[in-house]
């Protein structure tokens, strides 16, 4: 709310007022694509804590890919500017140096199609793996048959 008032020539002000619950993440990265000074500002703040976020993981897990989708990941060149800068601070340099980070073009259905993509996966690994035949034993040799269990002890 103090930002909006103390922006009063935002065109982020003209959209909202006084009243930020107005706006949603759109809007303020369009007006940020048009040159808004105050959404620039607000889309930077949020690559700040995106950035904290994503050096995190590029530490733990070492992807090869991030890719932002969604409404704000596929309209905002501004928060990939700001992001690639600010993660090179937030993640190690070996980890970092693998990964690359990308918008994707799915838009709003970008989840729904992550989903998707799992369910078919798991779906496909399920049916592979029950129609393997008996006589197939790639698989099969490493999961250990009752018999070559030792004893339960009581």
């Amino acid at each position: 709310r103090t930002l909006l008032r103390e922006n009063e020539g935002s065109s982020l002000h003209d959209i909202a007022g006084d009243h930020p619950e107005r706006l949603n993440a759109s809007q303020v990265v369009s007006e940020a694509e048009a040159g808004d000074p105050l959404s620039l500002r607000v889309i930077e703040e949020a690559a700040d804590y995106l950035a904290i976020a994503l050096g995190n993981l590029i530490n733990l897990f070492n992807p090869g890919l991030i890719v932002l989708g969604g409404p704000v990941g596929t309209e905002s060149s501004s928060l990939l500017q700001f992001l690639q800068e600010k993660v090179k601070k937030r993640a190690m340099a070996y980890p970092l140096s693998g990964v690359s980070i990308r918008t994707c073009s799915f838009g709003i259905d970008t989840g729904a199609i992550g989903a998707s993509v799992l369910v078919l996966q798991q779906a496909n690994e399920m049916l592979f793996t029950a129609a393997r035949s008996p006589s197939d034993t790639s698989a099969a040799s490493a999961i250990p048959d009752s018999t070559d269990l030792p004893p339960a002890h009581s």
